[in-house]
Order: structure tokens, then C-alpha cells, then sequence
């Protein structure tokens, strides 16, 4: 099943990447954004190193579509369909090691 991730780049290293990333993103989906929705925290998220950075990425619920995503208010929240795919996945406790 193809899903919706919130993403944002962020111009940093590896190590920092899911502190910086994480406010934004999880603001946005805590209700910080334009619409004031709330939407279910989610996993996975995902980290990848691109030419201008690292990629952040939270997976959101099934029922969010790309119509339906809340608008975000930081204007580096940006909103992605992403191909239904099979992967392995590690277990996620608690806290953000880099």
C-alpha cells in the first residue's frame, strides 16, 4: 500500500539530524500547523543522507492522503507519496541514538 510521509532536509550532519528534524516534523503533526490537526505520532521515521543534507522523514497514518495532509506552517515540512514497498524494520523504544 503506497503511504504519506512529512519530510523535511535539513543542511547537517548525521549525528544531529533527528534532534533538528524532530521538532518540525513532530510539531506539524501535533497540530502545530495551519489546519490545527492532529494526527497520530507514527512509525518509522527515516533518515538518509542527500546531496544538500540529511532527509528526515515521519511515516503518517494510513487514512492521510496527500489532500488530505494538514498544511504545515514551517515551510520545510514537505509532504510525499511514497510506493507501496516491502522492508525489514528494526523494533524502536524510546529515545533518538545517532
Amino acid at each position: 500500500m503506497p503511504y504519506i510521509v512529512a519530510e523535511v532536509v535539513l543542511d547537517t550532519r548525521a549525528e544531529d539530524a533527528g534532534s533538528e528534524a524532530f521538532p518540525i516534523l513532530a510539531g506539524n503533526i501535533f497540530g502545530k500547523n495551519k489546519d490545527d490537526k492532529k494526527s497520530a505520532m507514527t512509525a518509522p521515521a527515516t533518515q538518509a543522507a542527500v546531496a544538500s543534507g540529511m532527509r528526515v522523514q515521519f511515516v503518517l497514518p494510513n487514512e492521510v492522503t496527500l489532500a488530505t495532509a494538514p498544511e504545515p506552517v514551517h515551510t520545510m515540512v514537505q509532504f510525499r507519496r511514497k510506493p507501496a514497498r516491502t522492508r525489514p524494520h528494526i523494533r524502536y523504544s524510546s529515545i533518538w541514538v545517532p
